[in-house]
């Protein structure tokens, strides 16, 4: 018995590390972006931005489509009015939408389904969505120049 309970702590202990990573791409912007605190203009004002990554199995595969942090930056200098973007600063972090959604979805969808015997497969395959797809918060934050 104690040999099954050590089994089962290592194998769960496995699952319940990983290394979920978050991919973030600055494509060509339309304004210059600096991660410098040295002001290269006139302070307009501060910005902060939340967008969102998807991945799958615990985090070890991204899923297409990685959050544009060049037009959230560039819609953000557009909007103020600025020239560009200074002390930019990236915090990727889970929140807790981003690790109960997923949790929330699997166990609402055999609340809603039911547990007839034609949706069972359906249940279950909803209860594998935390498994199988997990959510990530990007914040983008910074100060607009001109």
């Amino acid at each position: 018995m104690k040999k099954f309970l050590m089994g089962t702590l290592l194998v769960a202990s496995t699952f319940l590390t990983g290394c979920l990573s978050t991919h973030i791409h600055v494509k060509e912007a339309e304004y210059p972006i600096s991660l410098s605190s040295k002001p290269r203009g006139a302070y307009v004002k501060p910005f902060k931005v939340e967008l969102k990554s998807h991945h799958f199995i615990f985090g070890l595969l991204n899923l297409p489509g990685d959050p544009n942090v060049t037009k959230a930056i560039d819609d953000e200098v557009k909007r103020a009015g600025g020239r560009g973007v200074m002390n930019l600063r990236l915090t990727t972090l889970n929140t807790f939408g981003d690790l109960i959604l997923p949790g929330l979805i699997s166990i609402g969808g055999g609340f809603v389904l039911g547990a007839s015997e034609g949706t069972r497969p359906l249940v279950g395959v909803l209860g594998l969505l935390p498994v199988i797809w997990v959510q990530r918060t990007l914040i983008v934050e910074g100060d607009i120049i001109k």
